[in-house]
């Protein structure tokens, strides 16, 4: 997600409907993303997290709107492999790719208020705090990555760009 600059400005909200188990299903309005987490590993598909805060929610609603999974479930998965990861601004690596990267997993975190209820069952706002990022990632130590790592332990600003494609 991203960051809301403008103090005037609050992030969009939406209706998430689902069913639990086969027995209740469960509206959630006015729902906020608080945090997304993207984790991806050698050999397996990208995972994508959701955490969201809802205003309200209603149980057993009745007209939940029916899913369509065709074009999704039609598309090929994004794997790691297919995924680069390119560090080219960085001297050491002299224009070459990236280093191999064995596993990445980053959070955005909109912080959200999740305490802002005004009665049992309802919020009339949820405020977001402080936006934040945090991360790790796993790329092995060696003579290719050497550079890399001795920029990271000395706290030197690092750019680096992590692309999925369907290769």
């Amino acid at each position: 997600y991203y960051p809301i600059v403008d103090d005037s400005a609050d992030l969009p909200t939406y209706t998430v409907e689902g069913v639990k188990g086969g027995q209740n299903n469960v509206r959630l309005v006015g729902c906020k993303c608080n945090t997304a987490t993207f984790r991806s590993e050698t050999n397996s598909p990208l995972q994508v997290e959701l955490n969201v805060v809802a205003m309200s929610g209603e149980r057993d609603a009745v007209d939940l709107a029916t899913p369509s999974y065709t074009s999704w479930l039609a598309t090929p998965p994004m794997m790691h492999g297919g995924m680069s990861f390119d560090a080219t601004d960085e001297a050491w690596l002299g224009g070459a790719s990236g280093p191999e990267c064995r596993m990445i997993e980053w959070t955005l975190n909109n912080n959200l208020d999740i305490e802002g209820y005004t009665n049992s069952t309802d919020r009339k706002i949820i405020p977001v705090g402080l936006f934040e990022v945090t991360g790790s990632m796993e790329i092995p130590y060696n003579s290719v990555t050497k550079g890399f790592w001795a920029e990271m332990v000395a706290a030197a600003k690092v750019k680096f760009q992590v692309e999925y494609s369907d290769g």
